[in-house]
Parts: C-alpha cells; sequence; structure tokens
C-alpha cells in the first residue's frame, strides 16, 4: 500500500535530517578529534578514579568556551566518546545533567548512539515484555489503572473499577415513566408478581376507570387474582399502579429502585465506552483479557512504544528507563506533571449535563428486573 506523507510529516523528516546532518557534520570535521583529546585530557586532569563523578558537565562548558561550538554539539561530543569508550554514561551522570540545556534532546540522543544502546537496545519496563517476532505488549491488571491520565480521574476511577458506580441518587421517577419502559414480557411478570404478593386482597381506588369495570366486584373493589393477567400493556398496568392502594405497595418501591439503578448503569456503561476508547485510542491498540486465567489487560502497543518513550524524554529529558519499574508509572508522570489539562484523556460527554440514552436505561432496566421481585 503506498503510503504518501502529510506536509506537516515532511517538514518534521526535513527538520529531522538537518539536526542529524549537524552531528554528522561535527564528526567529519577536522576539529572532532581535537574536541576528543579534550576530553580525555580533562579526565586525565583528575586524581581519583578514571571515570569518577567529577560534574562532566563543566567539560561541555569548557568546550563550549575554547571551541565556540553550541552546547547541543559538546554534549552530543561527550555522549559520543563515553559510548565509543564502552563507558555508561549514567555512571557519569544522569541523562539530564547531559540534556537539560539542549535544544535538540532527541537527535542528540540519537546521532551519539544513547538512544539505540540504552533506550531500544535495553531491557524496558517490568509491564512490557517484548516478543521473539519483535512486538511489544503493555499489560496491566484493569482498566482503572488507567484512571490517572484522565481529566476528571475522579470519575474516571469509579467508572473503570469493579466496583458499583451510582452517578445519580435515588429519584422518584412518576411511576407511569417507570412503567413505560417496561417490555410487554416484563408488564406480564409484574402482573405475576402482583398476584403473588397480594392475592385475595381487595384493593379501591378504580371503581371510576372504565378499563377496569370487568374486573371490580360488586362493591367497586378489586380482588386481586388471576383476572388479572387479562393486563397485557404497560398503560393499564400503570393505572393500577397510580390509582388504587398498589401506589404505596412495596411493588411500586421495587419497580421504582430497579429503574433508578438502571439509570445508573446505563450511565456507568456509556461512560465506560467513552473511557475505553480514549484508553484504546491513546495507546493505538485494543485492550485483550490474556494469561492463563484471562485477568491480565494487554495491549500491543509495538507502532506507539518509541513515540511516548521519546515524548517523555522530550518533556522531560531523563531516560525513563532508570526513572520508572513500570511503563504505566512513566505514563502518569507524563499525563500529571508535563500535560496541561486540555490534553489528558477526557470523557467525551459533558458530565456536568450528561444522562443515559433512555434505550440504555430501558435495556438495563428490564434485562434487570427479575432480581428485585
Amino acid at each position: 500500500m503506498r503510503v504518501i506523507l502529510s506536509e506537516r510529516q515532511l517538514k518534521l523528516i526535513k527538520e529531522e535530517n538537518k539536526k542529524i546532518s549537524s552531528y554528522e557534520k561535527i564528526k567529519s570535521h577536522r576539529i572532532f578529534p581535537h574536541l576528543l583529546d579534550f576530553i580525555k585530557d580533562k579526565e586525565n586532569q583528575e586524581h581519583d578514579s578514571f571515570y569518577s563523578t567529577h560534574h562532566y558537565s563543566e567539560i561541555v562548558d569548557d568546550m563550549v568556551e575554547n571551541y565556540g561550538i553550541p552546547y547541543t554539539l559538546g554534549a552530543f561530543t561527550l555522549l559520543y566518546y563515553l559510548i565509543e569508550d564502552d563507558v555508561d554514561p549514567h555512571e557519569i551522570m544522569t541523562l539530564g545533567d547531559f540534556t537539560y540545556r539542549s535544544n535538540d534532546v532527541m537527535g542528540l540522543l540519537k546521532a551519539s548512539g544513547y538512544y539505540d544502546e540504552y533506550v531500544l537496545n535495553r531491557d524496558s519496563f517490568r509491564d512490557i515484555k517484548k516478543t521473539e517476532d519483535g512486538r511489544i505488549l503493555f499489560s496491566v491488571d484493569h482498566w482503572v489503572d488507567f484512571a490517572p491520565l484522565f481529566r476528571n480521574e475522579g470519575v474516571a476511577e469509579q467508572v473503570l473499577s469493579e466496583d458499583w458506580f451510582e452517578l445519580y441518587g435515588y429519584y422518584d421517577h412518576p411511576i407511569t415513566e417507570v412503567v413505560d419502559a417496561l417490555s410487554d414480557e416484563n408488564v406480564k411478570y409484574v402482573i405475576e408478581a402482583i398476584i403473588e404478593k397480594h392475592e385475595g386482597e381487595s384493593i379501591s381506588g378504580l371503581e371510576h376507570r372504565e378499563e377496569f369495570e370487568d374486573l371490580l366486584n360488586e362493591n367497586g373493589d378489586l380482588v386481586i387474582d388471576d383476572r388479572l393477567k387479562t393486563i397485557t400493556d404497560s398503560y393499564n398496568l400503570g393505572i393500577l399502579l397510580t390509582e388504587s392502594e398498589l401506589f404505596d405497595s412495596d411493588i411500586v418501591n421495587e419497580l421504582t429502585n430497579a429503574y433508578n439503578s438502571a439509570y445508573n448503569s446505563a450511565a456507568e456503561g456509556e461512560l465506560w465506552e467513552e473511557a475505553k476508547d480514549e484508553i484504546e485510542g491513546y495507546l493505538g491498540s485494543e485492550g485483550k483479557w490474556t494469561g492463563e486465567k484471562g485477568n491480565i489487560l494487554t495491549f500491543d502497543v509495538t507502532d506507539k512504544y518509541d513515540e511516548l518513550i521519546d515524548e517523555y524524554i522530550e518533556y522531560d529529558g531523563d531516560n525513563p528507563l532508570d526513572e520508572y519499574f513500570s511503563f504505566i508509572g512513566m505514563l502518569e508522570d507524563t499525563f500529571k506533571n508535563h500535560f496541561s489539562s486540555s490534553d489528558m484523556l477526557t470523557f467525551r460527554s459533558n458530565l456536568d449535563y450528561f444522562y443515559p440514552n433512555s434505550d440504555n436505561v430501558e435495556r438495563d432496566f428490564n434485562d434487570n428486573i427479575g432480581s428485585y421481585f
């Protein structure tokens, strides 16, 4: 498949090539051997161990002052010298000490050989697995581990956790609204529940309703028995529950509780899907449950891993593999300390004015009504 790069991508490639060429130019320049000798002479001036904890940034400053080169090229020369001499730069200084004044951190690290040696070819985080076929797999215990990456972390934590999430408190929904949400099958189910709980009882309040005249006795009361099964629609069930003495019954209370619960579960389901989409979109991979017990949430981040590592280095100037045991820890730090609120993961819905889709409420209501009777 032919890939067409955007103007922005082409510009970035040109800028990267331009930066890399500046390092190649200094390596091929006659001044470069003198810079390497300068570093070696500075090291030999030390009276203690050859690779001491001497502040090597002073060597870079001296190169900048004596040879008139930019700081970034001085830092590049020092890193190149150490790596070529099989010296781990981390034994000398932290990466941030090399890069903190550089205006081209990634170019410096890649051209010096540091990036390949100490980022790409190094053992990764404990939650990252590199497979033999070159895939990079990122695993967490559960979706809630991503909550700190969200602008509204508190809501994300509740939505993504396994605990019951109650976005809305109890609301006394009109019973007609509740009953209208019942499927035909569940209308019959509620009628059967009424018969089972109140069979033989006489209730009043329906004597003025023509819909029930065939079910009333000579006193105008409704005796609850199997004849109630002739009610098969939500309209007449609504009348039965709102205009008779059943209005104050446990049946009405349980229906209202079930509807409130469905309202919350539908909201949770919709917000969970939004959060999941945000996480998978950021990682460029769908989360899949893996492991022998299917209890490890795994993402294939092969196409995003280097980008996210580079992003951290650009922001912080340090090697995240030195700073964190876990990839998720690196991401959390990046989001909390380097991203603005607008750059964090977020829900598509405005949570201040969010209400679940009524179809989802009805679905959850009808699916779970049986657990209330």
